[in-house]
């Protein structure tokens, strides 16, 4: 929807997308945030990811690679990351909503 309104191909969008992305992870190894593994492993589905995230697709892993199962009921008291549900707030800390995956 983004490309047609801009006059941009899809296939331009999902490029400059793949560029940007790609300068990210290169930063990322440059100031230590990630090992050049890191980056290679998250480059190796990069193109394929933001084509299907221009495109409308959603990943049936769900959020962080979770699940169906995973994923806790509406009204539920189970979190699924915290093994005790009666002392979980079922909140993640930031620094879990941001670690590389």
């Amino acid at each position: 929807e983004i490309a047609k309104t801009k006059n941009v191909t899809v296939a331009a969008l999902v490029k400059a997308m793949v560029s940007a992305a790609e300068d990210d992870l290169a930063t990322a190894v440059k100031d230590g945030r990630l090992t050049q593994a890191q980056a290679d492993t998250m480059k190796a589905s990069l193109t394929a990811r933001i084509t299907d995230a221009v495109n409308g697709v959603r990943s049936e892993r769900g959020f962080r690679g979770r699940g169906p199962a995973d994923v806790p009921t509406p009204g539920s008291t189970n979190s699924p990351d915290s093994p005790d549900s009666s002392s979980s707030t079922g909140s993640a800390t930031s620094s879990t909503l941001l670690s590389p995956v």
